[in-house]
């Protein structure tokens, strides 16, 4: 029979034997994934492989995200981005302030018409001039947001020199009900209220959100106010196949007192909305689907201009994996702008604009 103190020291190596045998164990079954950027080319892809500098912002910070609208965040997580606001919350509109001014590395505008926005991949023209109005883009509504700085007119049209802003929005992951609610009031009378839920079951998920704000600003008429609702539902058919659709609807009210010196004030009463369905396939080898969306918005402004646009488009690709780490992506796009304003030569004339491209990419991976 073993001394005790032995019969200890023999039990004591036994187990640390163990431990360091199942981590050995774990090291040898860790994987290093690299992290996966969908920017408006439909296909995943690495991040080490996208040719431009991109900046992912995470669902996690945007969670813990205190704005309304995600185009502060943008600002400061995001080096070269500068974006302008007039109040303690939203953003103005028209050529008589500065705020909802984007630019990336400097390049911008007023209308902001060289960094495209995109939801889901989903251009978004709002106005007759194409340029985003940041109001529209609610922070709780998103899952991740990627950030491409630098000229993309090549792959993303003429309002992409300067760079490319594609938000993902959220859909039901976990199976069961969630929920989540958030109020909040500050200085000004500053009011904020957020309130999202989601459910799945198998292939059926649908994900909702309610946002509203509200502010008395900073001084006398500043006062901004927006109502915000979303909603996202899917059916997956199988492991190969899924249907999803969402819409969104937003209403906000704005108030830009001017200079110190200057008694008028600027207002702006806006109405956009979007909706989108789409058909995806994914297959061992292959993968794609066909999108189609809709945006369209209502704009009256104090200095007299009121406008009405739409913008409807469809696209249809298609992505399979060759031997020899080659990839090709076949597809086309079609897209059409259209509205009227009360201004210029046409003035409450119905124009339109309509744009169609196919394309092939190969890529291959040395």
């Amino acid at each position: 029979m073993l001394p005790k103190n032995l019969l200890i020291f023999t039990v004591s190596l036994a187990i640390l034997f163990s431990i360091s045998a199942k981590s050995q164990d774990l090291q040898d079954t860790t994987f290093l994934i690299e992290e996966v950027v969908v920017t408006g080319t439909r296909v995943e892809l690495s991040r080490n492989l996208m040719p431009q500098n991109i900046t992912i912002i995470k669902e996690k910070e945007l969670n813990e995200y205190q704005e309304s609208t995600v185009f502060p965040l943008l600002s400061r997580r995001t080096p070269g981005v500068f974006v302008t606001e007039h109040a303690v919350i939203g953003f103005g509109v028209g050529s008589n302030t500065s705020a909802g001014l984007m630019t990336v590395r400097g390049v911008g505008g007023i209308p902001n018409t060289q960094v495209l926005m995109m939801v889901d991949g989903h251009p978004q023209y709002m106005g007759l001039f194409g340029h985003p109005l940041p109001n529209s883009y609610v922070a709780s509504d998103l899952e991740r947001v990627e950030i491409l700085r630098g000229p993309g007119s090549i792959l993303y049209g003429s309002n992409a020199m300067g760079g490319v802003v594609n938000m993902i929005t959220k859909k039901q992951k976990e199976n069961g009900f969630s929920g989540n609610t958030r109020i909040a009031y500050g200085s000004f009378n500053t009011q904020k209220y957020m309130a999202n839920a989601g459910y799945r079951h198998e292939g059926f998920h649908i994900f909702a959100s309610v946002n509203r704000d509200v502010t008395d600003g900073h001084r006398d008429s500043s006062n901004f106010e927006i109502t915000n609702a979303y909603i996202k539902t899917g059916y997956e058919i199988n492991d190969n196949f899924e249907l999803v659709a969402d819409y969104n609807i937003a209403e906000f009210y704005d108030v830009n007192p001017g200079p110190v010196s200057d008694d008028n004030t600027y207002k702006s009463d806006i109405i956009r909305g979007k909706a989108s369905f789409s058909f995806l396939n994914k297959h061992k080898i292959s993968k794609g689907g066909l999108h189609t969306y809709y945006n369209f918005g209502n704009h009256s402004l104090s200095d007299g201009w009121k406008s009405i646009d739409e913008t409807y488009g469809a696209m249809l690709y298609q992505t399979v994996k060759l031997p020899y780490n080659t990839q090709l992506s076949l597809g086309g796009d079609y897209k059409r702008l259209a509205g009227k304003g009360n201004g210029g030569m046409k003035a409450n004339q119905w124009i339109s604009n309509d744009e169609s491209a196919v394309y092939a990419l190969v890529r291959h991976r040395f």
